[in-house]
């Protein structure tokens, strides 16, 4: 029986939440969510009550079937893909640990066509999603796409100091190699220009994002002070 108005209505609890599990996240992948406290099966676009195998006729049990090994398959992939343990997008738990949902989405949109994601532009069209705060999580892992699990919280100061020896090795060969040698009237020329032809070569922590960039550009002019005008 169908019961619900909207398409993809029983999401919505779920997209006003910050922080999703991995069972969580693998399930509203299968198209299917639980909901209530008797964990009705309910799907995400029509809100119909999928009927407990008692309940239901031949047909249901082959619904249940396809459903589980579709959910067993989604969490074979998670479960086989390296995750950030990154400050603001893991909450760790010995219970059950959770990611920040837009780092479970990117994830995701790397992984079709296992993972189908048909209600993402519904979510950010009706602004349960908000791509300002999908960008500010982004920043905090310095790429587009996910980290490397190294199996402890990555170490700050080293993964910055890194990033600045990264960034200076990009501005030696900047003036050095005729390709790159250019003149540029701005800061915001400089930072978009290396991020537009250097990020996607590094790897995903890179720190060549543009807002990182800005953010380094500001610390270094702190020590030493170079008047170079913001914008163009």
């Amino acid at each position: 029986m169908k019961n619900i108005q909207t398409p993809f209505e029983p999401l919505i609890p779920l997209l006003l939440q910050d922080w999703w599990s991995r069972d969580e996240a693998c399930m509203i992948f299968t198209g299917y969510i639980w909901k209530g406290s008797e964990g009705r099966l309910t799907d995400i676009k029509t809100g119909e009550v999928i009927a407990e195998f008692r309940a239901g006729g031949h047909s249901r049990r082959d619904l249940h079937t396809e459903i589980n090994d579709r959910y067993i398959d989604i969490c074979q992939v998670w479960d086989g893909s390296d995750h950030a343990r990154d400050s603001g997008i893991y909450k760790p738990s010995q219970v059950t640990p959770k990611w920040n949902k837009y780092y479970i989405l990117d994830w995701a949109l790397t992984k079709t066509p296992v993972i189908e994601i048909p209600w993402l532009d519904w979510a950010y069209e009706k602004e349960f999603l908000n791509q300002n705060d999908r960008q500010r999580k982004r920043d905090l892992l310095g790429a587009k796409v996910v980290a490397v699990d190294t199996g402890k919280e990555p170490e700050a100061g080293e993964k910055k100091i890194d990033n600045l020896y990264r960034l200076l090795s990009i501005l030696i060969e900047m003036m050095i190699n005729p390709k790159y040698k250019k003149d540029f009237r701005s800061q915001t020329a400089l930072i978009q220009f290396i991020e537009s032809k250097f990020k996607s070569n590094e790897p995903s922590h890179s720190g060549l994002g543009g807002r990182t960039l800005e953010s380094v550009f500001s610390d270094i002019k702190k020590v030493r002070d170079i008047d170079l005008p913001e914008k163009e």
